[in-house]
C-alpha cells in the first residue's frame, strides 16, 4: 500500500472580486469527457510544399555565455533539434557591435579608443580577424565599457557550424557601414566557407530605442526611405563579393507606409526578402483563442508584405521571400502551451507560404528563468524547456508537402497533414486543459502500414513550475507505437501536441508496455494560502516513488473533495498523463480542507484563505533613500529632498519652470520610481492600487483640468494610466489612493517595474508639487 506526498506550491491565481460577491458564484463542473472528432486526409491533394527544418531555426547572441556554445549537453541538444538557420548576433546588439575588432585592440586585446581612421570611423584592418567591439552611436567611438558580450562573432559561428547549420547574419547597419558588412561576407563565405546566405540589413531600425535609429552624429531619426538607401547601398556592397547572398529586412513589422513597404518600393530592386518580427500577446486569452488568433495574425502580416512585393516588384514577385527573423509569444514563453503555440505557429506559418523562420531564441541564463524566451536554460544545469520540444519535433518529423485535410470541427483541436515520400505525417495540438480528443482518423488513397508511431509532447514530458521559474521535469516526448492502417484511431491528451507518423510500408509488431509492478507516489501542489475569491489551479501528481519524475503507466484518476467555504471546479482528476489539475475558489476567509484520493489511499491539507480587501502600504517616504537616489528616482526637472514642509522628514519637492509646463511638452514628468520593494516585502501581483500624498505651492494653471497622472509600466503593457488626482484645491496635504481600474490591470502587475507621477495640464502650469508617503494598495 502506497503513501500519499504532499507538497505545497502557489502555482496561479486570477483576479480578486469583491468577498460577497464570491460567495455568489460558483465554479462551473468541468467536463473531462474526451473530444470524439474525425479527420479525413487526402494524401494526394497537395496544397503546400515546405521544408521544415528551414522554418525551426532560433536566434543566438553575444551575450550567451561560451560554455553555452561549446557544452556537449547544450551542442548536442541543439544539434537534435536539427535547425537549418541560426540567426546572428544577437537582435538589438547587430546594429551596436562590429563584427571585427582587427587594428582596433591593442596587443592586449583591449579596445582602445583612439584608433579611429582618417574617415571617423573606427581604424579596422580587415586583412586579420579579433574579437568584436561595441560601438558609440552618437560618436561612432570603440567601446570597451558597458559592453557585456560573452563571445564574438568567431565562436558564434563556430557554434553555428558545429550544430550543422547555416547562419542568417544581422549585419550592422545602425552604427556600421556598408563596407563593414562586405567584409563580413568575405570572411564568412569566401574564407571561412560558412554559407551564409541570408543577409538581413539592420534590426528592427525603425524603433526608437535601436541603435541607428538617430542617425549617428547627428538628431536626425531615420525615415523609411533612409534605411531603403541604407539597404540599396548594402546591397551593392556586399553582393559585390559574393553575389549569390540574399539581402533582406526591414526585420520589425508591417505596417502601411513602414520600412518595408518603403524598402520595396524605392529600392524593390535590391530585395530578395522581407523579413518580419512578432510577438503577438496572448496575455488574457484562453488557449483555445492564442491557437486561433495564430493563423490571422501570420496571414495579415504575410499578406500585406506580399501585397507590397506584388505591387512594386511584380516581375520578381514569386523570388522575393518572405520569412520571420524573430517571432514568439510575447509572455508566457515557458510552460508547456507555449510548446503548443510554437507548433501552431510553425504550422500557420507554412500554411501561408513562410520561407523561413528564427524563433526568439535559444538559451536564456537568468536563474531564477522567469520567463524568458529562450528554448534551453543556458548554465548548468542545462535545461529544455517545451519550446525546444515544440521545434525538435516539427524539424524532425513534418513531411514536405501540405496535403488536404478535413477536420469534425467540435473541438478546438488544431490539426496539420504533411507528406514525404513514403509516410503521412499527423500534427494534433489539443489546448484543452482537461478533456482528451478521440479522432478517428481516414487515410483515404494512401495505402498505410498497420502500425504507426505516436510522438506526443504533454504533462507527462513537461512541467513548468511557476512557484521555482524552471521546470519540474523536461523528459523527451513519448514514442509508442499504434494500430493504423488506413482507418484508425488517436488519443491526444489534454494540453498536448502529438505527430502520428505513418508508413506506405510494413512496420513492425506492436508491443503492450507493461505496467509497472510500484504504484505511484502522490503529490497534491496547491497554496498555502489563498485569497477569498481568487480561482487558483491546482495540480495532482503522480510521481514514480521516491523521486520527482512523472510516473509514466496507466493510473486511476483521483478524487478530490473539499469542506469549508469554498469550490472546486470537479470531483475527477484526469491522471493519464501524470498529473492532472483543478480549480480552487475560497468563499471568504478562513481555514479550508482539501483530500486527494486514489484507491484506499488518501491526503489531506489545509489552505487558509486570506481577506481580498487592499490595504495601503508605504514604500517611499524620501527620507531613506531621499530622492538622491539615482537607481531609485528620476524626474524630468531637479528632484530636492525638502525638509521644510513636514517636520523632520523629507518629502519628494519639484519646481516648474516659471514659463509653465503642458504635457505636450517633452518634459513633463514629476517622479519616476524604478526600483520596487523585494519580493519578501511585495508580491506584485497582490497590487490593486497606488497611495501617495499631495501636496502643492504658488500652484497657477489655466487649465482647470490640471493633474498628477498615475501611470505603471510591465512588459506585457508598456504604459498602464491607472488615474489622476487634479492638483486644484491642494494646497494642503491629502493622501490619495488611485486604484486599479479592470482586471486586465491586475494581470500587469506581476511583471510590473515602474511607477509614475507625470503632470497632466492642456495650457502652462507653474508652482511647486510635493509628493510624499508613496505606496501601494496591497491586499
Amino acid at each position: 500500500m502506497n503513501k500519499l506526498a504532499v507538497t505545497v506550491v502557489c502555482l496561479a491565481t486570477s483576479s480578486i472580486v469583491a468577498a460577497s460577491l464570491c460567495e455568489a458564484q460558483t465554479l462551473p463542473q468541468t467536463d473531462l469527457k474526451p473530444f470524439e472528432l474525425s479527420l479525413t486526409i487526402d494524401a494526394v491533394k497537395t496544397t503546400g510544399l515546405i521544408n521544415p527544418k528551414m522554418l525551426g531555426g532560433t536566434n543566438v547572441a553575444y551575450w550567451n555565455t561560451a560554455a553555452t556554445f561549446t557544452h556537449p549537453v547544450s551542442v548536442g541538444w541543439m544539434k537534435d533539434m536539427k535547425p537549418s538557420l541560426i540567426r546572428i548576433p544577437g537582435g538589438s546588439w547587430s546594429d551596436g557591435m562590429m563584427w571585427n575588432g582587427n587594428g582596433v585592440r591593442d596587443a592586449k586585446g583591449n579596445v582602445d579608443d583612439s584608433r579611429i581612421g582618417p574617415d571617423g570611423w573606427p581604424a579596422i584592418d580587415y586583412s586579420g580577424y579579433a574579437p568584436s567591439f561595441g560601438m558609440d552611436n552618437r560618436t561612432l567611438k570603440p567601446v570597451a565599457a558597458g559592453f557585456h558580450g560573452n563571445v564574438d562573432i568567431r565562436a558564434i559561428q563556430d557554434f553555428v557550424k558545429s550544430i550543422g547549420a547555416h547562419p542568417y547574419v544581422c549585419v550592422n547597419a545602425g552604427s556600421g557601414r556598408p563596407v563593414d558588412a562586405a567584409e563580413w561576407v568575405r570572411w564568412t563565405n569566401i574564407k571561412r566557407k560558412d554559407g551564409a546566405h541570408y543577409w538581413e540589413i539592420g534590426n528592427e531600425l525603425d524603433g526608437s530605442w535601436e541603435q541607428g535609429h538617430i542617425i549617428p552624429k547627428t538628431n536626425i531619426e531615420l525615415t523609411g526611405e533612409m534605411y531603403a538607401k541604407k539597404v540599396h547601398d548594402f546591397a551593392t556592397a556586399m553582393k559585390a563579393v559574393d553575389p549569390t547572398i540574399a539581402i533582406g529586412g526591414a526585420a520589425t513589422g508591417v505596417t502601411p507606409g513602414g520600412f518595408t513597404e518603403q524598402m520595396l518600393k524605392l529600392y524593390g530592386n535590391d530585395v530578395d526578402f522581407v523579413s518580419i518580427h512578432t510577438y503577438p500577446g496572448a496575455e488574457g486569452m484562453t488557449h483555445a483563442a492564442a491557437l486561433e488568433s495564430l493563423d490571422k495574425i501570420i496571414s495579415s502580416e504575410v499578406g500585406l508584405a506580399r501585397k507590397y512585393i506584388t505591387m512594386y516588384q511584380p516581375k520578381r514577385a514569386d523570388k522575393i521571400e518572405i520569412g520571420y527573423s524573430e517571432f514568439n509569444l510575447r509572455t508566457g514563453s515557458s510552460t508547456l502551451f507555449s510548446g503548443l503555440w510554437m507548433s501552431e505557429a510553425l504550422s500557420a506559418m507554412a500554411r501561408n507560404g513562410v520561407s523561413f523562420a528564427t524563433q526568439w531564441d535559444a538559451f536564456t541564463h537568468t536563474r531564477p528563468m522567469k520567463d524568458g524566451h529562450g528554448l534551453i536554460l543556458g548554465d548548468a544545469p542545462y535545461v529544455r524547456k517545451a519550446q525546444y520540444f515544440a521545434i525538435s519535433l516539427w524539424n524532425n518529423l513534418t513531411g514536405t508537402k501540405i496535403v488536404s485535410s478535413t477536420l469534425s470541427d467540435v473541438s478546438d483541436v488544431h490539426t496539420l497533414v504533411t507528406r514525404s515520400d513514403h509516410k503521412i505525417t499527423i500534427q494534433f495540438i489539443n489546448p484543452d486543459k482537461d478533456r482528451a480528443a478521440n479522432v478517428a482518423v481516414n487515410l483515404g488513397n494512401f495505402k498505410a502500414a498497420s502500425t504507426g508511431v505516436q510522438t506526443t509532447l504533454s504533462c507527462a514530458n513537461y512541467f513548468w513550475n511557476s512557484a521555482r521559474s524552471e521546470p519540474d521535469w523536461s523528459l523527451d516526448p513519448t514514442t509508442a507505437k499504434i494500430h493504423t492502417g488506413r482507418s484508425f484511431s488517436v488519443t491526444v491528451p489534454p494540453l498536448a501536441v502529438s505527430y502520428v507518423v505513418v508508413a506506405d510500408s510494413p512496420a513492425s509488431k506492436i508491443t503492450t508496455p507493461v505496467a509497472s509492478s510500484t504504484g505511484p507516489s502522490l503529490k497534491l501542489l496547491m497554496p498555502e494560502s489563498v485569497y477569498a475569491g481568487d480561482e487558483t489551479e491546482c495540480l495532482v501528481q503522480a510521481l514514480k516513488p521516491g523521486t520527482t519524475q512523472p510516473y509514466g503507466s496507466p493510473i486511476e484518476n483521483a478524487t478530490v473533495s473539499i469542506s469549508g467555504t469554498a469550490e472546486i471546479d470537479r470531483k475527477t482528476v484526469r491522471l493519464a498523463e501524470s498529473m492532472g489539475r483543478f480549480v480552487f475558489k475560497a468563499g471568504s476567509p478562513g481555514p479550508v480542507t482539501v483530500k486527494a484520493q486514489v484507491g484506499g489511499q488518501s491526503v489531506e491539507t489545509t489552505v487558509t484563505a486570506l481577506s481580498s480587501v487592499p490595504r495601503p502600504v508605504v514604500f517611499w517616504d524620501f527620507t531613506t533613500p531621499d530622492v538622491s537616489d539615482k537607481p531609485t528616482f528620476t524626474a524630468d526637472w531637479p528632484l530636492i529632498a525638502d525638509y521644510s514642509v513636514r517636520a523632520n522628514k523629507a518629502v519628494a519637492r519639484v519646481d516648474l519652470p516659471t514659463a509653465g509646463v503642458t504635457t505636450s511638452d517633452n518634459s513633463r514628468t514629476l517622479l519616476r520610481i524604478m526600483r520596487f520593494p523585494e519580493p519578501s516585502k511585495l508580491n506584485r501581483a497582490n497590487i490593486r492600487g497606488i497611495v501617495f500624498d499631495l501636496k502643492t505651492k504658488d500652484f497657477s494653471s489655466k487649465d482647470p483640468n490640471a493633474a498628477v497622472q498615475v501611470v505603471m509600466q510591465s512588459p506585457n503593457n508598456y504604459w498602464i494610466v491607472l488615474g489622476s488626482v487634479p492638483l486644484a484645491g491642494s494646497s494642503e496635504w491629502k493622501s490619495h489612493q488611485v486604484m486599479l481600474a479592470n482586471d486586465k490591470q491586475i494581470e500587469y502587475m506581476p511583471t510590473s517595474y515602474n511607477l509614475w507621477f507625470v503632470l497632466s495640464a492642456s495650457k502652462p502650469t507653474t508652482g511647486t508639487i510635493y509628493i510624499d508617503r508613496a505606496g501601494m494598495m496591497v491586499r
